[in-house]
């Protein structure tokens, strides 16, 4: 599984059959609060996402590139993708 930039937001209402949140034991990482304010979009989203993550997973993690645990990989910029890629 994997998600890019602000994608990591569809995974937060996922709810495994244990009710737990599917990212509860999962470093994740996305655009961050630092990332809203220097491309300034932070006053035109609805939530901030490293907020949101930060509250159901188990470590949010602020590296500049791709972050990849078990099945599951993200990646806070497009860009990046393919340095995880490469990495995986």
């Amino acid at each position: 599984m994997g998600a890019v930039c602000h994608g990591p937001a569809a995974l937060l209402p996922i709810t495994l059959s244990n009710g737990k949140p599917l990212i509860e034991d999962k470093t994740v990482t996305s655009f961050t609060r630092e990332e809203e304010v220097d491309f300034g979009t932070i006053q035109d989203i609805p939530f901030l996402l490293e907020e949101a993550l930060t509250r159901k997973a188990a470590k949010f993690s602020k590296i500049q590139h791709g972050v990849c645990m078990s099945l599951s990989m993200a990646s806070s910029l497009p860009d990046r993708i393919r340095q995880v890629h490469t990495v995986w």
